[in-house]
Formats: C-alpha cells, structure tokens, sequence
C-alpha cells in the first residue's frame, strides 16, 4: 500500500521501467532522474505543504508509456490531524497513538510514536499551513 502522506521535505520515487524506455518523465520533465540499471529510474523529489501530485511516463523515440499518477500529501510535522494546524486537537491524538506504529502521529518516520514525536510537536506549537 502506498503512503497517502509525508511529514517530510522530500520523496524518492523508483520503479521499473522496460529496457527499450530511453527516459522517464515526472510531470513532464527528466531533471533528476537517474538509472540504477537499465529497467530501473528513481528520483528525489521536492514536497510542498499540501497536496503533492507526480505524473510518471516512460518514453523512447517512438512511443509513451500510460501515465502513472502518483499522489501524496505533505503535512506539517505535529500536525496529526492534518487539518493544517499543530493545536491541542493533536496533542489529544498523540496521546491516544503514544507507543503504536500509527503513522499519523510519528512525525519522524521512524515507526513509533514517542517522545520524538512530541518534541517535534511542541516545536511547532500553533503552526498553520
């Protein structure tokens, strides 16, 4: 299952692609993609606070492949909610996901929610998007 939201800056996209593909394209453009091998692409990506959408298509000389939409939403970090403030409404949900692996409360993306995640929650204590 692909991750619906991010707290993080940035994403790499990958995948496969057929050898006869010359380039990948992510919304229109092959700026920073590179080619582990010769069926593979992958790209690091900037994410924007927000909706985040990346259009994939692989093409040779010829042909394209269909496009690949890929979607993701970036959130502020201690915002568990995601409604785009960090407010008691999240402090109360954090409590609630304290020691699970729910991703909506681990801000640092390591798995667990905990003190880390707190802090970063404290740190951006009334923050909007």
């Amino acid at each position: 299952i692909a991750k619906t939201f991010s707290y993080k800056a940035t994403l790499t996209l990958s995948g496969a692609k057929e050898a006869t593909a010359s380039s990948v394209l992510i919304n229109d453009k092959s700026t920073g993609v590179t080619y582990p091998t010769v069926t593979s692409w992958q790209s690091v990506v900037s994410l924007v606070y927000g909706l985040n959408t990346f259009k994939i298509v692989a093409k040779n000389d010829t042909a394209s492949s269909l496009e690949t939409v890929y979607t993701l939403t970036r959130r502020l970090p201690g915002d568990s909610s995601g409604d785009g403030i960090v407010n008691d409404y999240d402090l109360s949900k954090l409590a609630k996901l304290w020691g699970s692996k729910d991703a909506s409360g681990d801000f640092n993306e390591d798995n667990i929610v905990n003190d880390y995640d707190f802090s970063m929650m404290v740190a951006r204590w009334g923050t909007k998007v």
